[in-house]
């Protein structure tokens, strides 16, 4: 695949996220959703208020992640996404 290919793959799976995805969970009441995107390094935390989602965080690199849905939970950014010290892909 070309790169300008793949550039245009990946601005249509983003507006997918960021407008299909994001109404339809609106709509059946999903209270957090999140958008990772592994080539910038960042994470967005959106919440349900009134019936809209607004970012509740938009974070990057070495931040750590803490869910509101998931108290417990830590992620740092910097282990979670592909790059220095995160998960690596096989192959």
């Amino acid at each position: 695949m070309s790169a300008r290919a793949a550039r245009r793959r990946r601005r249509a799976r983003l507006r997918i996220r960021r407008v299909t995805k994001l109404r339809w969970y609106a709509e059946i009441g999903t209270p957090e959703y999140w958008i990772v995107d592994p080539e910038a390094r960042t994470l967005e935390r959106l919440v349900l208020r009134e019936g809209r989602f607004v970012i509740a965080d938009a974070l990057a690199d070495d931040a750590v992640f803490r869910p509101e849905s998931f108290p417990e939970l830590e992620i740092p950014l910097a282990w979670a996404l592909p790059g220095a010290g995160g998960p690596r892909r096989a192959g």
